[in-house]
């Protein structure tokens, strides 16, 4: 993305100079969209009020829908105002739809779904990928349906459909290494891990997310913080918690400043350092801390997970009336999204601590 945004600048630089403004507007969406990834939201407003101006000057209707686009996601990601992104992107899926272009309304419903599951919508969501998935293969992008299939196979998971989603996941991963969308196969990378983590299998885990990290630093933003944040995991897991410190304190430095989520997948991974260091004071403020700034964002999903880690850190300082507490709210939340596989997880935490409050008694 550094090298895209270099050539892109340029580009912008000389469509202003001969005065072509769609593609002007073109390239300052496209702009736009890198500056988001990599966390810089200053750049990214400014780019956008420009473009959607030109997109309305010159009356083209695809640019306008781009705009919408990009425009919500600055409104969810940066702005703390996913519900209003939702209804910003269920217009521009309208939009699209009329406009009758089908890898732009396969494109929306992406947007759409995405911003779904954030909030924890997961039927809403899963019916944006299929719809996403159905038109990718009409038109035979595999790019496309190789994104769509990724998103659906963590909705699928989530769900209780476990298998489906990691032989999802799994198509998906290939198709994306040859189609060389970055940003996906990432974030596929990462999901992958995530399950494997889940039934222990430290080793595939921390192979998957040293395959994902190279990536993640040539894209930087929320994504690299993400990966170090499950790596580190790994490490304390597998008793290697020296390593993970180091980890964590390298990651500090790649943390965008503009971006609440990169803030707050790294307070997660201090905490969970801490908890594996003993430092309770230092693990239950971060936790603390990294959900505000996730509840603020109305990033559901991620608050229910972040809730099982605070859950672990506490009963691993003897808390477990407080571990008891935080699975019970994570479990209420994931109950409202029919997130089967995660209630089931949680369910069997709350025995085991059951059992342990029965053997401490």
């Amino acid at each position: 993305l550094k090298f895209a945004r270099e050539e892109l600048t340029q580009v912008a630089d000389a469509t202003a100079a001969a005065e072509l403004p769609h593609l002007r507007c073109a390239v300052l969406l496209t702009l736009a969209n890198a500056d988001s990834k990599q966390g810089l939201a200053a750049d990214e407003r400014k780019r956008l009020a420009e473009a959607a101006e030109i997109a309305q000057q010159v009356g083209d209707r695809r640019l306008e829908i781009l705009a919408a686009f990009e425009l919500a996601n600055v409104r969810a990601w940066f702005d703390r105002e996913a519900a209003a992104a939702v209804d910003d992107l269920r217009d521009a899926l309208e939009w699209a739809r009329a406009y009758g272009d089908r890898p732009l309304l396969t494109e929306a419903c992406m947007r759409l779904g995405s911003e779904l599951y954030n909030l924890g919508l997961l039927t809403g969501a899963e019916e944006q990928f299929e719809q996403a998935v159905a038109l990718a293969g009409e038109e035979g992008s595999h790019r496309d349906e190789a994104r769509a299939t990724t998103l659906l196979g963590r909705v699928k998971y989530l769900r209780g459909e476990v298998e489906l989603a990691e032989e999802l996941a799994m198509q998906a991963l290939d198709w994306l290494e040859r189609t060389g969308d970055t940003f996906l196969q990432i974030q596929n990378l990462r999901w992958l891990s995530r399950y494997e983590i889940d039934r222990n299998d430290l080793d595939c885990a921390e192979k998957r997310l040293r395959d994902a990290l190279p990536l993640a630093l040539e894209v930087g933003g929320w994504l690299t913080i993400d990966i170090y944040r499950h790596l580190a995991e790994v490490l304390v897991r597998d008793g290697r918690l020296e390593d993970a410190r180091e980890l964590i304190a390298f990651a500090a430095r790649s943390v965008p400043e503009e971006d609440h989520y990169a803030r707050a997948a790294h307070l997660v991974g201090e905490a969970i350092v801490a908890t594996g260091g003993g430092e309770s004071t230092t693990a239950a403020t971060a936790f603390a801390e990294a959900l505000r700034l996730m509840e603020e964002q109305d990033l559901v999903i991620d608050v229910g997970e972040t809730r099982i880690e605070l859950a672990r850190s506490l009963r691993a300082f003897g808390d477990l009336g407080g571990a008891r507490a935080e699975l019970e709210r994570a479990r209420a939340l994931f109950v409202r999204m029919e997130a089967r596989a995660i209630v089931e997880q949680i369910d069997k935490e709350l025995a085991e601590l059951a059992e342990q409050a029965d053997a401490i008694v």
